[in-house]
């Protein structure tokens, strides 16, 4: 009893050293990714999840397993790994006349292709979590970016000493809203860390994420870039459900020839489903929408700061040049929370 308290006592020491009580902690965009992994408790199950699918036995290792409760030993022999490997070098011709004897061939096949799907569903949907997950660190890191500017232009705004009434009460409303949303950011933090740390300064540099700035009109017709996985995901579940709809009512070897041959072979294979239209069109809207959401904000926060240039001066700030910045924050903060959906959709933020 007593090894096992002093074991609890040194795992609980070191996770309030971990939650940092006292002192700040500094993340750069590479450090918040990995400790993402260690304390984001979505992001741990989520990359679980996708271990598990990945990992687990394929195909062509599942086989003989399948096999064990649908033949005899002696009938098992057949299946050795060399000659399995050999078959499976012209899975069309091959298996179909070592096995074409067995009664239960169709539902062997059955039972692993159905696997396989259900596997690739489970992938699918797992690294989607995760990509959610590190996109909603992105958005963590571009808030913090945009609120600490805009604080440090109002801690310059007030060290200036010609301020007239008007402007300070403007600046001090402006300094109550950063200041409230500095607070709800931390707290989004420290939910996000599963840690209550006493403060958190993320360090801004290269992250990984695009703004699009130089960016007017992009190809979305180009579907292997836009909205791929989202795609995958619909399309595994459909396909799920058509397999399991469709197992063979009589003994055969079309299907296992099928099946193999597009698992080994990867060869073109007829459809048996296909996305519904309205699930594509909404998919399509979201992308249209959260892209314009993003330039529209973008395009009229360079307009503001065109216009407070000519207000700008040592003198101070007037109120109308502090109303026009209060602008420009909300703006940024649109332009990123669009851009969150942009970078969900698009599949060049997630090539390796």
């Amino acid at each position: 009893m007593g090894k096992h308290s002093e074991h609890e006592g040194r795992v609980y020491s070191r996770e309030v050293m971990a939650q940092s009580p006292f002192k700040p902690v500094k993340l750069s965009w590479g450090q918040a990714r990995e400790l993402m992994k260690e304390r984001n408790p979505h992001y741990r199950s989520a990359a679980l999840s996708y271990n598990r699918a990945t990992t687990s036995t394929s195909l062509v290792k599942n086989f003989s397993t399948h096999m064990g409760g649908s033949i005899e030993d002696t009938v098992k022999g057949i299946v050795n790994p060399k000659d399995l490997a050999q078959t499976f070098k012209e899975p069309s011709v091959g298996l179909p006349k070592q096995l074409s004897s067995i009664s239960s061939l169709k539902d062997v096949s059955h039972k692993m292709a159905q696997e396989e799907w259900e596997l690739k569903e489970k992938e699918v949907i797992a690294e989607k979590k995760m990509r959610e997950q590190i996109v909603d660190l992105q958005l963590l890191f571009r808030r913090s970016a945009v609120i600490e500017k805009h604080m440090s232009w109002v801690e310059d705004a007030k060290s200036k000493k010609e301020l007239d009434a008007e402007a300070k009460k403007e600046l001090a409303k402006f300094e109550a809203k950063l200041k409230a949303d500095r607070k709800a950011w931390l707290g989004e933090v420290r939910d996000y860390f599963n840690a209550e740390y006493f403060d958190v300064q993320f360090v801004q540099g290269d992250n990984d994420m695009p703004d699009y700035r130089n960016i007017a009109e992009p190809d979305f017709a180009q579907w292997q870039r836009w909205g791929m996985l989202s795609r995958v995901e619909s399309l595994a579940g459909a396909l799920k459900k058509e397999h399991e709809k469709s197992k063979p009512a009589i003994p055969g070897t079309d299907v296992l020839k099928d099946k193999l041959s597009m698992m080994v072979n990867d060869g073109d294979t007829k459809l048996d489903a296909e996305l519904d239209t309205q699930s594509v069109r909404n998919s399509v809207r979201t992308l249209i929408r959260s892209w314009r959401g993003m330039k529209v904000a973008q395009n009229e926060a360079d307009v503001l700061r065109r216009e407070i240039k000519p207000l700008q001066s040592s003198a101070g700030a007037s109120k109308t040049l502090v109303s026009k910045m209060s602008k420009i924050y909300s703006l940024e903060l649109t332009e990123v929370k669009h851009a969150k959906e942009v970078w969900m959709m698009d599949e060049r933020c997630w090539a390796d």
